[in-house]
């Protein structure tokens, strides 16, 4: 354990070096602001599909942005090819509802289409891991291992070698991928742990619960590093900032909360939603803007530089379970309860035409 440990030192310690080499190159305000108005025309539906026979639990845009892969309560996995939303292959195995979903960092881009391109959690207590051969039987690459109770969230370290779960046990723990092993039982939560997040240099992780509290962890030592206090209610979505030190929680009390680990609280409290925020995403490189979805059926495009709505669009009487933006957010993939899946497009020519 202690030879992996020192693996994710390095890879953090380079990864937070080049990060704040780089940080001088964010956009000056103006051209920030230039940025920000591809949003003014608002989105359009490009494409919508049925993606499960029940419920959609969560949806993930793959690497390369060209797969779309649903996780559903019928027990089974469906990719699909984007925008065209054609049915590409399914992904069947688990025994119970399919809970979460995620791409492997490099899939697509380098990662063996033989290897783990694909996680998935259930609520048959597994983690499982699947590739993209479609000569291998339903893709299945391995059963990575179980938990004691119905597993909420799956997510891959950015490193690519090992992946974190959460699960209603009360615990997240951490794996080995090729080894298929348990590196990590961390017990620190009193309550069900759902959403997970690692941060982008690989160091941190911070998690979950549905008591409203959140952790932040140091996984070179597995020890919890900062509580976060706040929320009155569950925390269903979470994610960290490109910056490396900064994390948003979404909740059933309809608010995102995002926290500054340096200063240890609470810096931003956003009346977001109406209803349960249901998932957090953020531009990748510089965190330039971050898409929540909600189940009062809206998705919602938001400046991170001062935290106001760039632009929103909406699906009535539906519960929005996940929202997969591209980089540069032209398009955005929702999951919904309505058993459907709908691509949507910005609407570019009227945001042109505004700025003319």
């Amino acid at each position: 354990m202690s030879s992996v440990y020192f693996l994710l030192t390095l890879y953090s310690l380079s990864k937070a070096k080049k990060r704040y080499t780089e940080r001088d190159r964010l956009a000056e305000a103006e051209a920030y602001d230039k940025y920000l108005t591809i949003f003014s025309g608002g989105y359009k539906i490009l494409h919508s599909e049925f993606g499960d026979d029940r419920f959609i639990s969560r949806g993930c845009l793959s690497p390369k942005e060209d797969l779309f892969v649903t996780a559903g309560w019928s027990n089974i996995c469906k990719i699909w090819k984007v925008p065209d939303c054609v049915l590409h292959t399914e992904l069947k195995g688990h025994e119970d509802k399919v809970l979460s979903v995620t791409f492997h960092p490099i899939s697509e881009l380098g990662l063996s289409p033989n290897g783990p391109n694909i996680a998935t959690a259930s609520a048959d207590f597994s983690i499982r891991l699947w590739s993209l051969n479609e000569e291998l039987e339903s893709q299945q690459w391995k059963l990575l291992g179980k938990h004691e109770e119905r597993v909420n969230c799956v997510a891959f370290h950015p490193l690519g070698n090992h992946l974190a779960s959460s699960s209603n046990d009360k615990t997240w723990r951490f794996w080995d991928i090729e080894k298929t092993k348990e590196l990590l039982l961390q017990e620190g939560h009193e309550a069900y742990v759902h959403p997970l997040s690692f941060q982008c240099d690989g160091s941190l992780i911070a998690t979950g619960d549905l008591n409203g509290i959140g952790k932040v962890w140091d996984l070179r030592t597995g020890k919890s590093i900062l509580n976060l206090l706040g929320h009155v209610k569950r925390i269903i979505s979470l994610s960290f900032l490109p910056n490396g030190y900064q994390v948003a929680t979404g909740s059933d009390d309809n608010t995102i909360r995002v926290w500054d680990l340096r200063r240890k609280s609470t810096i931003y409290n956003i009346p977001a939603h109406r209803r349960t925020v249901s998932d957090i995403r953020f531009e990748p490189l510089e965190g330039k803007f971050m898409v929540s979805a909600a189940y009062d059926g809206v998705c919602k495009i938001w400046n991170t530089r001062d935290w106001q709505v760039a632009a929103k669009f909406s699906i009535e009487s539906t519960k929005l379970t996940s929202a997969s933006p591209n980089k540069d957010a032209s398009m955005i993939i929702t999951t919904s309860s309505d058993k459907m899946f709908k691509v949507w497009e910005l609407n570019k020519e009227i945001a042109e035409a505004k700025n003319d």
